[in-house]
């Protein structure tokens, strides 16, 4: 949304808070649940296209996989909001041809994935879904709410088969995210109050329960987290807070590349990550160097 239509929405939002509080609640949580679904173009298409593509089902949601080479080693890769498969074109490249299978898919209401609606719980279970139906992962990556569907999966389900985990851009509370999206919206107390209300009507859990950093203190397994000094979007003490919990975890951080972290530096780092059993003791400074220049 540009600023233009958040103004609108808010207002929008704070006169029904006062005249139909029950549809406000409704309708706030939809605003902050329904991405919008950018146009695949033709440079997306194509390299989509050179994948094996498949579907699954997620209750009556038809969601659109895909996965390239049959080697042994089997990687998943998440994506954020309002992305797509095509964010990992770079990874792919990189490990294509090294024993690998690579797993990825878009979440319901993004890229080729059928939906309107996208939330951490639903995200959380359509990747053990997916993980049920493919079997064990030696790494799975998620970026931005990918990854923290990801550590919401692990918290749920702390037997689901994954070796190793990449979290890029990780957020850190669900009421950090409501007050951002409140400041952008511009919306009262009252309308505020109700969207929570709603939420944890819907989710039946409160707000708070949603955080990174509590799904974090029980991961039991090796793992890497990139993160940006000037993310605008997912602050970086939310990387620190994770890091410092999860104790088998290393934390890289990087120097202007923002939330995307769309760098070929960071492909790089991620995917030697990924093919090297003993990642854990790579010599991890060198990338801090180069991407600190």
């Amino acid at each position: 949304m540009n600023n233009l239509v958040f103004r609108l929405a808010g207002a929008y939002l704070n006169t029904m808070a006062r005249v139909a509080p029950t549809k406000a609640a409704s309708q706030a949580l939809n605003l902050f649940c329904y991405p919008v679904r950018p146009r695949l173009k033709p440079r997306h298409k194509a390299f989509l296209d050179g994948a094996e593509k498949f579907q699954f089902s997620h209750g009556a949601t038809k969601l659109q996989g895909y996965r390239w080479g049959r080697g042994k080693m089997k990687l998943l890769f998440i994506h954020g909001w309002q992305s797509n498969t095509f964010r990992w074109r770079p990874y792919v490249q990189h490990l294509l041809g090294k024993d690998t299978s690579i797993y990825a898919f878009d979440a319901p209401g993004h890229g080729l994935s059928e939906g309107k609606f996208l939330s951490v719980p639903l995200y959380s279970d359509v990747i053990q879904r997916f993980i049920d139906d493919h079997g064990e992962m030696d790494a799975v990556v998620g970026h931005s709410i990918g990854s923290f569907s990801l550590l919401h999966a692990l918290y749920e389900n702390p037997s689901l088969p994954i070796n190793r985990l990449v979290l890029l851009a990780p957020p850190g509370e669900a009421t950090d995210f409501v007050a951002h999206f409140s400041n952008q919206l511009k919306l009262t107390p009252r309308a505020v109050d109700l969207a929570v209300r709603e939420f944890e009507k819907v989710f039946g859990v409160p707000v708070t329960y949603y955080s990174t950093t509590k799904f974090a203190s029980r991961i039991d397994r090796p793992g890497l987290i990139i993160h940006d000094e000037q993310d605008d979007q997912t602050p970086i003490h939310y990387a620190r807070a994770i890091n410092s919990l999860w104790k088998s975890s290393q934390l890289i951080e990087t120097s202007g590349l923002g939330h995307n972290l769309r760098s070929p530096k960071v492909a790089e780092m991620v995917c030697n990550y990924l093919i090297n059993s003993n990642g854990s003791n790579a010599n991890w400074s060198h990338y801090e160097r180069q991407l600190h220049l």
